[in-house]
């Protein structure tokens, strides 16, 4: 990744889930120190803190099964299945970092992937998703996928919901839904979103839609 640090002299701080374990953390090829302390990496490193620009490359691996607060499994990543939402650090971020980024990412998963950027299946087992937006969501399993006037639904294709996905898509328009900077809602007009998550989705949001740049997620509860 491209960090710009404006060559402030200050320490690194980037926001990577405490399930992750990093292994090596680089500038360009060089290793560099760093340290971990919850939620964050802390590089205090010129190599990065005096430039106004770095390219570090940071090599982790783990895990992530995250129960939120009303003790329920809802960001999680296996072999088969994954439920990866915006704003989470599964990736290096910086958090309140709303700028655009340009991602080129390879994925190996052993079920169907789905994301905000344009996914391609190179091979049975590989996903190349790239694109540019200031977030990042990728979910993995069995899915349904429809587009209507040029919006594309995503929603989990082993399920009891049936007809009531439209449905329950036409009634939360009538919600007010949380602006992603602000963590406020709002009742703002917006323009159809090109992507629609209609995924099992509570972490943060109340169960209202959560409106990212050009995508959203609506939150249900499965009927079973």
């Amino acid at each position: 990744m491209t960090i710009s640090n404006n060559g402030s002299g200050e320490p690194l701080y980037l926001h990577l889930d405490r399930s992750l374990k990093p292994k090596q953390v680089l500038c360009g090829s060089e290793a560099m120190e760093y340290r971990r302390e919850g939620d964050y990496l802390i590089i205090e490193d010129e190599r990065v803190s005096e430039k106004e620009e770095s390219e570090i490359n940071i090599v982790y691996s783990g895990r992530i099964n995250y129960i939120n607060n009303i003790s329920v499994v809802d960001i999680f990543a296996s072999t088969y299945y994954a439920a990866l939402p915006p704003n989470f650090a599964f990736l290096p971020m910086i958090d309140g970092d709303y700028g655009e980024k340009s991602y080129d990412l390879s994925v190996k998963a052993g079920n169907t992937v789905i994301s905000n950027l344009c996914v391609e299946n190179n091979s049975s087992d590989i996903y190349h998703l790239s694109g540019t937006s200031d977030t990042v969501c990728m979910f993995e399993g069995f899915f349904s996928e429809r587009t209507e006037n040029g919006t594309t639904y995503y929603s989990a294709k082993y399920g009891a919901i049936g007809d009531d996905l439209e449905k329950e898509y036409e009634s939360s328009m009538t919600f007010d839904h949380w602006n992603y900077k602000t963590m406020n809602l709002t009742d703002e007009v917006y323009p159809p979103p090109n992507k629609v998550f209609q995924i099992y989705y509570y972490y943060d949001t109340g169960g209202f839609p959560m409106l990212y740049g050009d995508y959203m997620m609506v939150h249900h509860f499965a009927k079973y």
